[in-house]
């Protein structure tokens, strides 16, 4: 049998040499090994076994061939020997060997074959030299061609390769294995977790691409020139704070459990990176917990506000992944302070919707069929109760029920405009609840609902249908007065903290003060020349427009504004290219130089782009530019 002259001696699987497709093979020759047994056949057990199970003469861990790392030796070591716990059933080496013995079960009449196809196996065993070989660059080599390794290996691998035994070993269970304990070979969260490490790392908030993260990672590694020890501990230090959030692991204290509960069930994984930044801040004593909670609170607060106003998400990992910027970590206080002052601060498709935009939102909207349905009547039902109602314990019920358009008697309740009330408040809050009676509710009418004994709503000891008992007939008004207590309520259990403006102030010139670039000509290599003089008089030309024009130079164009950017300008090897700050459908362009760029990518504002590198068109250009002008003026 060729594949067992390779595993003669002891293998000590060290964290770096795939150790787990070892312990597989060696669980795939037991299974073999069993089942021979069970169908009488002792001499391939026996010779199984003594080749490639175990060392007849030794005692202890000497007795097995293949040893694990610590992480799963045990679990391994109990199947060999017989003496597996109930624990142990969910441990993937127990899935591996029971699955190959199924397997190889079926085959029981015919495991010549079996034997014969395994016998074929080989581990090939690669010793190098430490002075010349480069032991990380031959194993990615080496896994190249076939299935390809997750980021988690080789990012481990890259760790510790190049280190000796001892120091691997060592270094692993201090700070490797308990992250593999707690991750059981979830390599996907490991993967999160570094792209979410790197993220909060970098000082300019850049998220890397998981593709590419292996790289991104040798990258941060190379820039960070610390030892391999020093690089681990900070890891496993993070780790222990991610998986809090992620993972949900046993937190001590009541009220951050709490909001990290909730914030899993909102699933604000782009958080991540800056919830690090404040949990390891709260380690290091820079901000207490209170305030740890209360930021939170708004990180929840921010993303379901503009959940429930239904603005889109894609924004929203740059916005976390830049908040640390504008923090403030003189102490606690100002700490927090700073936090809200630049949440306060976002405008336009980053901002945190008001209070009258939520209300108006939450309002209208469909409730019944919105994601965080369940997680938003908890909320409401639990507001300012200590005796705390878990909302997976009832079902979502329409007052007015679904089918209410198919039964006159069921429509009349609803009184006028009943086809328009049906379908435009249905769904919303105000006509949705909880309830554990949702069967026995189906479709009845809300008086049946209302007053039959022992089920219904006069009965209720959910809060949420305390609003429903004073209520005698459910129609638009009905549903309109209990939505909009229930948007209050909303509001005020979604809140945001707001700073007075005086303390507000001060925060945004520390902000813009930090923020600020200061780019100038020189930081634009084609103004120069030609294309310098060109500008000048195509400057001359635009301040002339109106006396509150201005210029500013950004790092990729200079702008023109009235209020805003009326022409962009960026300036290239022979001519400049101009973006006006409107529709293409609006330009009046008789010369036909203008181009739709509606769908292209380009620096600067608008949709209308065209090129200027001839002084005599200066008028024209000139002309064309007043017309973007105009629109921003009017």
């Amino acid at each position: 049998m060729e594949w067992s002259a390779n595993l003669g001696g002891v293998v000590e699987a060290s964290v770096i040499d795939g150790q787990q497709r070892l312990t597989t093979c060696s669980l795939l020759l037991y299974a073999l090994a069993i089942v021979s047994r069970e169908q009488g056949n002792e001499s391939w057990y026996t010779d199984i076994m003594h080749r490639c199970i175990i060392n007849q003469n030794k005692e202890g861990e000497k007795k097995y061939k293949l040893l694990p790392t610590k992480l799963d030796k045990e679990i391994y070591i109990s199947i060999i020997g017989w003496s597996q716990n109930e624990e142990d059933e969910d441990s993937n080496i127990v899935n591996n060997y029971n699955f190959f013995k199924e397997k190889i079960s079926e085959y029981k009449d015919n495991l010549d074959v079996v034997y014969k196809g395994i016998s074929k196996l080989f581990i090939v065993d690669i010793a190098l030299d430490r002075t010349q070989d480069n032991p990380q660059l031959i194993f990615e080599s080496m896994n190249s061609t076939g299935l390809a390794l997750s980021k988690a290996e080789l990012i481990k691998n890259y760790l510790l390769m190049g280190l000796r035994n001892e120091e691997q070993t060592s270094l692993y269970e201090k700070y490797r294995y308990p992250m593999d304990k707690i991750l059981e070979n979830n390599t996907e969260l490991y993967d999160m977790f570094i792209r979410d490490y790197l993220t909060f790392k970098s000082k300019s908030g850049k998220i890397p691409n998981l593709r590419s993260l292996y790289d991104e990672f040798k990258t941060f590694l190379k820039n960070e020139n610390k030892e391999t020890e020093e690089i681990l501990k900070d890891i496993a230090e993070s780790f222990k704070y991610y998986a809090k959030f992620t993972l949900l692991k046993p937190e001590a204290d009541a009220d951050v459990a709490e909001v990290l509960k909730d914030i899993d069930t909102l699933q604000v994984n782009v958080a991540y990176p800056l919830m690090l930044e404040v949990f390891l801040d709260n380690n290091a004593g820079i901000i207490n917990k209170e305030h740890v909670v209360k930021i939170l609170r708004l990180i929840e607060s921010y993303v379901f506000r503009r959940a429930i106003c239904g603005i889109p998400t894609n924004s929203l990992n740059k916005t976390f992944s830049t908040f640390k910027k504008n923090l403030k970590k003189d102490s606690s206080q100002i700490y927090y302070e700073s936090f809200i002052a630049h949440l306060m601060s976002l405008d336009s498709y980053k901002a945190i919707p008001n209070d009258e935009l939520f209300e108006t939102e939450i309002l209208v909207k469909d409730i019944y069929n919105f994601r965080n349905a369940k997680y938003l009547l908890q909320k409401l039902e639990n507001y300012n109760k200590k005796e705390k109602v878990l909302a997976d314990n009832y079902t979502i019920e329409h007052i007015m029920p679904q089918n209410t358009k198919n039964n006159q008697v069921r429509q009349n309740e609803l009184g006028e405009n009943r086809e328009e009330t049906y379908e435009t408040y249905l769904h919303t809050i105000g006509n949705i609840t909880l309830t554990g009676y949702n069967s026995e509710y189906s479709d009845r009418s809300f008086q049946e609902k209302k007053t039959m004994e022992g089920k219904w709503f006069n009965y209720s000891p959910v809060g949420l249908n305390g609003m429903i008992r004073d209520t005698n007939i459910w129609n638009k008004e009905a549903i309109l007065s209990r939505a909009h207590k229930l948007a209050v309520m909303a509001k005020n259990v979604r809140w945001y903290e707001r700073l007075s403006e005086e303390t507000l102030s001060l925060y945004k010139e520390k902000e813009e003060v930090q923020n600020k670039v200061v780019y100038t000509y020189e930081d634009h290599k084609f103004l120069n020349w030609d294309v310098m003089e060109l500008f000048q008089k195509l400057k001359e030309k635009i301040l002339l427009l109106h006396p509150d024009v201005k210029e500013d130079v950004k790092g990729l164009y200079i702008a023109f504004k009235y209020q805003t950017n009326f022409v962009d300008i960026v300036p290239q090897k022979d001519k400049l290219r101009l973006s006006l700050n409107m529709d293409y459908e609006e330009i009046k362009d008789p010369e036909g130089i203008c181009k739709d760029i509606t769908w292209l990518g380009r620096r600067g504002n608008g949709n209308v782009e065209l090129r200027f590198d001839n002084k005599s068109d200066i008028e024209y250009v000139s002309w064309l530019i007043r017309q973007s002008f105009d629109k921003q003026f009017e």
